[in-house]
């Protein structure tokens, strides 16, 4: 048995080194697919858009060579239904959407994932090399990514800075997820390979891996990637006791790296915060971040429950929901809370029942899981898949392009290994049906991006003093794409430098009817009514921005308190302040929590003017007193340079 398994294992990777079996044409179709995964996991936070039409091309277009050469599209039949309606579903809820422009590309990532899926199906279900060949080829992606964050650990002297390895994500928990991937994929090489020199070098590379992961510092991820430990175990219990010895010898060369790994203050502080955030009454700001987002997506739940806030609108509508004035978020933290905030519980069930399905499936075929002929990697794939799973009820890793990209092509690979002739449909005789998918999106991904770029010429002209050439670019984003509030709101800005006061309004009214929880919207139409001296005007403008968003920005409370000031009525102005900083901005656990982000955007000096302002409303009504409080404040807290403090500090 250990000879043929050998041979088996063998046969496997000189086809793999041969090309043999694959053929040049699904070589080509694997390898942009792997290349879009590199370019997006080394670039992803430099323009998500970019990376958005890059999945949208490569997806299309490999389904379009993939329909050319077979003539037909087969499907897994046992979940197709609930494909249909998921996709169907989208477009039903984009109708209801709070954020039309971020909706557009939220559905051309989805049409995009549900291609890239039928690819790789359709690529792998009949040759297992191809499986392989296009698990194995990630493997190099994690480890290229990895080098930068070692070299600073190790080399660079930061030991001690709290380095968190994000790779080159925006995120440190993002880069746990993609190793959640890797990981049972090359610990499951090397369980099969018999080669001496090729196991232990995935033994190196797996022990890697394992260290990376640790020094995310992602707790999430350490306790998914534990779950997930678990049931590679007991699949692979019988090779891991085979294995024993140099398994061992990894794991005491991983504790002996402890020491090393303790003189990060970051990782000994997450240690220590997975106990307390299990405690309601020490939860730190991490944890209670996510509880705070997770119990505001359930009101957003609650008032939109059969269509959600809109595909990709989540972001947008949770100022509405804050609750909490420092901790924001874009995501759910809570892929499947995330979901049905966006699409409403049909939604949420759809998609659930794709994963169902998949877990059914799994425990009806549950004696092919460890059979090699099927798919040697198999289990590494049911592994990834149940780590990421779990790590979606804990992030926002599915929100990522690359790594919910990885998630399909894994879920794809998944249902490819399983399949058999009873639970495939296959689609024939409809050749020209079956271009118009990928036709239409990669003509859709086109313009979208053209107009994006439009936009960001536009934007770099203005910079520049070229409102001409400004112009002329944001007119032909709004030519290929008119239903972005953004382009609408550039513009806006570009009439008013240009003294066309009343053609901005109606371009902030057609971004307000784009977006209509944008308080960004409300405020500088206020902004705009005030410098045109219709303070009663801006007042209505301005209150409808802070009650809409009150958590936004200070800048909602500046305006509607000058506008108090201009209306005559300087108590009003000074409570508008003071709920600004009292109730709206407070220097709270959680603003200490995060500190470090407030510095790096500049937060802290755009809310220490607002303090400001409000001082100079103290003295102006006499409380000194209050007034030195929160000069000490922003001297100690917010902005110690601020050049009015000196001043400020003389007359009180």
């Amino acid at each position: 048995m250990a000879k043929e398994h050998y041979r088996n294992i063998k046969y496997q990777i000189s086809n793999i080194k041969k090309g043999s079996n694959l053929g040049l044409f699904n070589i080509i179709v694997i390898l942009a697919i792997i290349t879009f995964l590199v370019l997006s996991v080394l670039g992803e936070t430099a323009s998500f858009r970019l990376y958005s039409g890059l999945l949208a091309a490569v997806s299309s277009g490999a389904l379009t060579l993939v329909i050319v050469k077979h003539q037909k599209l087969a499907f897994p039949k046992v979940t197709s239904l609930f494909f249909l309606l998921f996709l169907g579903y989208v477009f039903i809820s984009s109708f209801f959407s709070k954020d039309v422009g971020q909706t557009i590309w939220e559905i051309l990532r989805t049409v995009s994932y549900f291609s890239l899926f039928l690819v790789v199906y359709n690529l792998t279900r009949r040759n297992q090399q191809i499986q392989n060949f296009l698990l194995v080829l990630l493997v190099p992606a994690g480890a290229v990514l990895i080098l930068k964050d070692l070299y600073i650990f190790l080399i660079d002297k930061e030991l001690t800075s709290g380095t968190q390895f994000a790779g080159s994500f925006l995120w440190h928990n993002q880069m746990a997820g993609f190793l959640l991937f890797l990981i049972p994929i090359v610990f499951q090489l090397f369980l099969n390979i018999s080669n001496r020199s090729l196991k232990y070098s995935l033994l190196f590379l797996l022990f890697l891996f394992f260290f990376a992961l640790i020094l995310t510092s992602s707790r999430g991820g350490w306790l998914s990637m534990g779950g997930g430990l678990i049931i590679f175990t007991f699949l692979n219990f019988k090779r891991i006791l085979i294995q024993f010895k140099p398994l061992m010898l990894m794991i005491v060369v991983l504790l002996l790296t402890f020491p090393l790994i303790a003189k990060s203050p970051t990782i000994t502080q997450k240690v220590k915060t997975i106990q307390a955030d299990v405690r309601k009454e020490t939860r730190t700001v991490s944890g209670n971040l996510r509880v705070t987002v997770w119990q505001n997506s359930l009101r957003m739940i609650r008032d939109h429950p059969f269509f959600g806030v809109g595909p990709g609108a989540f972001g947008s509508a949770y100022y509405a929901y804050q609750t909490d004035p420092w901790l924001y978020s874009r995501y759910a933290h809570n892929h499947f809370l995330h979901i049905a905030s966006e699409l409403g519980i049909p939604g949420f069930i759809f998609f659930s029942s794709i994963l169902v399905t998949a877990l059914v499936l799994g425990i009806k075929e549950r004696k092919n899981l460890t059979d090699e002929k099927r798919n040697p990697l198999f289990v590494g794939v049911v592994v990834g898949l149940f780590a990421s799973l779990l790590h979606a009820f804990l992030d926002f890793d599915w929100s990522t392009i690359a790594l919910f990209s990885v998630f399909w092509i894994f879920l794809s690979v998944f249902f490819a290994s399983l399949a058999h002739k009873d639970n495939i449909i296959e689609i024939t005789g409809v050749k020209k049906l079956l271009y118009i998918l990928p036709l239409a999106m990669l003509i859709i991904s086109s313009i979208l991006l053209f107009a994006d770029k439009q936009y960001k010429k536009a934007y770099a002209f203005f910079a520049n003093g070229d409102v001409k050439s400004s112009e002329r670019n944001i007119n032909k984003a709004l030519q290929f794409n008119s239903l972005d509030a953004e382009y609408y709101i550039f513009l806006g800005e570009l009439r008013i430098y240009q003294n066309r006061q009343n053609d901005a309004k109606d371009l902030y009214m057609k971004a307000i009817s784009l977006s209509p929880l944008n308080s960004e919207i409300f405020y500088r139409i206020g902004a705009l009514e005030f410098n045109k001296k219709n303070y009663k005007e801006a007042r209505r403008w301005f209150e409808k921005a802070v009650k809409l968003n009150p958590y936004s920005h200070p800048k909602l409370y500046d305006g509607l308190s000058d506008t108090f000031l201009k209306l005559g009525d300087t108590k009003q102005a000074r409570k508008t302040l003071k709920t600004a900083v009292e109730i709206a901005f407070p220097l709270n656990e959680s603003f200490r929590g995060f500190e470090y982000l407030y510095n790096y955007t500049g937060f802290k000096k755009e809310l220490a003017d607002t303090y400001i302002r409000l001082v100079t409303l103290d003295i102006m009504l006499g409380e000194k007193g209050e007034a030195k409080k929160l000069l000490n404040v922003v001297e100690k807290d917010l902005d110690p340079k601020n050049i009015t403090l000196p001043i400020l500090k003389k007359i009180l």
